[in-house]
């Protein structure tokens, strides 16, 4: 089945709640990549849940760089076969 991402209608409606919180690609036709900031990360996660529909976390990954991590969510809307990876860079504090 071919790879079916969230409509850029959607995530311009999204980002313009988030202006600065949000960024995709927007040269590509159908960007799968949103870059969140921490601060915003679970009420959009959770939008993205009620008014998107994302149904299902089908991976989660991260990359370990010297000063932060970045993690990577793989969501799925089930019901219209969309896609979406989220990514969210977190800050390493050690006590």
């Amino acid at each position: 089945m071919k790879r079916k991402y969230l409509a850029k209608d959607k995530l311009y409606a999204l980002k313009k709640d988030f202006p600065s919180e949000m960024d995709f690609d927007d040269t590509l036709e159908k960007p799968a990549l949103i870059i969140l900031k921490q601060q915003v990360f679970v009420e959009i996660m959770h939008i993205l849940k009620i008014r998107y529909k994302f149904d299902m976390l089908s991976n989660i990954t991260a990359v370990d760089y010297a000063d932060h991590f970045e993690v990577v969510y793989d969501l799925a809307n089930r019901t219209n076969n969309e896609e979406l990876m989220v990514k969210i860079a977190l800050a390493k504090t050690y006590t």
